[in-house]
This record gives C-alpha cells, sequence and structure tokens, in this order.
C-alpha cells in the first residue's frame, strides 16, 4: 500500500502491556517545521553543560500531534470508559489532560513512532545476518575508521588513531 501524502488523520495501535488491550491513537501528521523542531530539541545548553530533554521533548510533541483515541482504550475511575470523540455519549472534554497524567507512557510512544521512527530498515533477503553491529565482541576494531584519510585527514590537532589533541576517544 502506498503511504498517503495527505493531511488526513493517522492512528497507530499499541499493545498495553498494563492494561493488557490494545490502545489505538489518532494524530495528525507532524509538519516538517515540527519535526525539525523535535530533531533540534534532544539536548539543550545550560550554561557549560549539555543536558537531555528527550522526555520533555517527546510529552510536548506527541501531546501535539494526539488528536484523539479509540473508544474504549482509556477509563477514569467513577466515569468509566471515555471518549475523546465530541459527539460520543461518553465523550470527556479533558480527555488529553488525563491521557498526559496518567498515561505519559502513550503518549512518548506516540512521539517516538511519528517523529524518530516513521521509517525502519528493510531487511535483507538474509534478515538475520543485518549489519547493524558486528557478530561477536572481537570483530568490533579497536580504533574505528571514521573515514578521516579519505577525508583530507584529521582535524588540525587531531589524530585519526586516537581522538582529539592525542587523547583516547574512549577516555
Amino acid at each position: 500500500m502506498p503511504r498517503e501524502l495527505s493531511n488526513s488523520p493517522c492512528e497507530v495501535t499499541f499493545d498495553d502491556r498494563i492494561s493488557g488491550d490494545k490502545i489505538t491513537l489518532y494524530y495528525r501528521t507532524p509538519t516538517t517545521a515540527e519535526r525539525v523542531k523535535y530533531t533540534n530539541g534532544y539536548v539543550t545548553r545550560q550554561g557549560n553543560k549539555i543536558v537531555s530533554t528527550v522526555g520533555e521533548l517527546r510529552m510536548r510533541a506527541g501531546s501535539a500531534i494526539l488528536t484523539g483515541f479509540k473508544t474504549g482504550a482509556f477509563s477514569v475511575p467513577g466515569k468509566g470508559l471515555i471518549s475523546s470523540t465530541p459527539t460520543d455519549n461518553d465523550y470527556d472534554p479533558e480527555w488529553k489532560s488525563a491521557v498526559k497524567q496518567y498515561a505519559p507512557d502513550v503518549i512518548e510512544m506516540l512521539a517516538v513512532i511519528a517523529f524518530e521512527s516513521s521509517l525502519v530498515r528493510s531487511a535483507t533477503a538474509r534478515g538475520d545476518e543485518l549489519e547493524i553491529l558486528p557478530a561477536t565482541e572481537d570483530d568490533w576494531n579497536e580504533s574505528p575508521d571514521l573515514g578521516l584519510e579519505a577525508a583530507g585527514g584529521a582535524p588540525e590537532g587531531a589524530s585519526a588513531d586516537n581522538g582529539v589533541d592525542g587523547g583516547s576517544p574512549l577516555a
């Protein structure tokens, strides 16, 4: 089936290990600007430190694109099943706040799917031999070839063999 290039709502279904059921979320496709902002938001500088902001980023981005869920996915004590569809009898106008408060993992996973892993590498004819990692620890090079020689050598003050200023790249 071809990928539809439109603003039509998207959906994703997760196996929820907490409820033991499936949860289907509805979301809109992130814009190009949102994708760029998301990628640029993995880390921030706080003074002289680089700080990971992935958790907050996933919550903000997932919440921004979440448009609803399949009725039956969530219940609230005292209300029972809730709906994100305004025309349903079980509609809860505070559905998004409830999901953000009590199921942040669902929102974060939506962000991962929509922003980080919308494309995955296809398995080759020999799918059991994907060349992502070497088969054994002995297959790792002690000093990886980073292609610096082919690109005209290491940056000034650095050695292609052992990192910047003669230090170990693993130190």
